[in-house]
């Protein structure tokens, strides 16, 4: 007969080594688990999805964006996200033109 405590062990150390299952979290209900980004950042990060590489983290069964949140945090840590380029022409804090009626 077998031992039931070396059993017990054993389902408990292939529980361990497999790989946890990762949440998807819909965008709406992020900040209820997560306190950064906020929903507006994270909507942001959706639409620039293509330019940033944020694909990689969504997930679209149906009409809700689901977050995967083992790659959203594999996504940060690998410093994927840079700001958008400024146009060149254009100037934040032109002071010096003036309006000639």
């Amino acid at each position: 007969m077998r031992n039931s405590k070396q059993d017990s062990k054993k389902g408990v150390e292939a529980t361990v080594d497999e790989p946890r299952q990762t949440r998807f979290i819909p965008v709406s209900k992020w900040n209820e688990f997560h306190e950064w980004p906020p929903v507006g950042g994270m909507r942001h990060l959706i639409f620039f999805r293509n330019e940033n590489g944020f694909t990689k983290v969504l997930k679209r069964p149906n009409r809700t964006w689901l977050i995967d949140e083992k790659a959203f945090f594999k996504w940060v840590s690998e410093k994927k996200y840079k700001p958008r380029k400024k146009e060149p022409g254009v100037q934040e804090n032109d002071k010096t033109s003036v309006v000639q009626p």
